[in-house]
C-alpha cells in the first residue's frame, strides 16, 4: 500500500482525537486570557452626563474613570476644564480632551475680527504658531505684501500654515494663490 494512502487513512481515523486536541487548546487559551491580570489603566476625566454643545462644564459634568487605553490628550485635572464651553455635544462617558472645548481649534487664538486662511508657502516647515508673517507672491504682484503681519495660528503639515488675516487680505491671497506660489517673511 502506498505511503500517502496510509497517512490519509491514519489522519481520517485520528479525526476525533485531533478535534479534541484542538478543542482543549482553544479552551486553555480562553482560560489563560480570562485569568490574565488586566492592565490597571489610567484615571481620566470623562463626561458624567450628556453635555449639550455650547454648555459650560461644571463639577457635576465631570467624573473620573479608569480606562485601559485613554486618549493621549486626556487627563485627571479638572482645573483646565471647569467653566470652559464644549464645542460639540459630549455623550456620557466620553473622555474630555482639549479638542472638544470651544476655542481649542488652533494652536494660537486668532485676533478678534480676523479670518483664518490655509495657505501653502515656501518653507512652511520653518514657521511656528504665533509667528507674524507678511505673505508675498514673488513675480506675480509688484505692489508688495498681500497680507501684513498675519498671525500663524496653526501648522497642519510641513507645506502649509493657517494664518489669521483681515478679510480684504484674505481676498487678495485667494485671488493669486491659484496662479502664483506664496512666500512668507517673518516680521518682528
Amino acid at each position: 500500500m502506498p505511503v500517502l494512502l496510509l497517512v490519509r487513512i491514519w489522519f481520517w481515523r485520528a479525526r476525533p482525537v485531533l478535534a479534541a486536541l484542538v478543542a482543549v487548546a482553544v479552551l486553555l487559551t480562553a482560560v489563560r486570557v480570562a485569568t490574565a491580570p488586566q492592565s490597571p489603566g489610567t484615571e481620566v476625566l470623562v463626561a458624567a452626563r450628556d453635555v449639550p454643545a455650547g454648555a459650560e462644564l461644571t463639577a457635576g459634568d465631570l467624573r473620573l474613570a479608569t480606562l485601559a487605553s485613554p486618549p493621549s490628550a486626556s487627563g485627571a485635572d479638572p482645573s483646565g476644564l471647569l467653566g470652559r464651553a464644549v464645542a460639540v455635544a459630549v455623550p456620557e462617558g466620553l473622555p474630555l480632551v482639549p479638542t472638544l472645548l470651544a476655542g481649542e481649534r488652533f494652536a494660537v487664538d486668532p485676533p478678534e475680527g480676523s479670518v483664518v486662511l490655509p495657505v501653502e508657502v515656501d518653507a512652511a516647515a520653518l514657521l511656528r504658531p504665533g509667528d507674524r508673517v507678511d505673505l508675498l507672491a514673488p513675480g506675480c504682484t509688484p505692489e508688495g505684501a498681500l497680507a501684513h503681519a498675519a498671525v500663524v495660528v496653526d501648522q497642519p503639515d510641513d507645506r502649509s500654515v493657517l494664518v489669521a488675516v483681515t478679510s480684504s487680505e484674505a481676498q487678495a491671497v485667494i485671488g493669486v494663490r491659484a496662479d502664483c506660489s506664496l512666500a512668507a517673511v517673518v516680521v518682528t
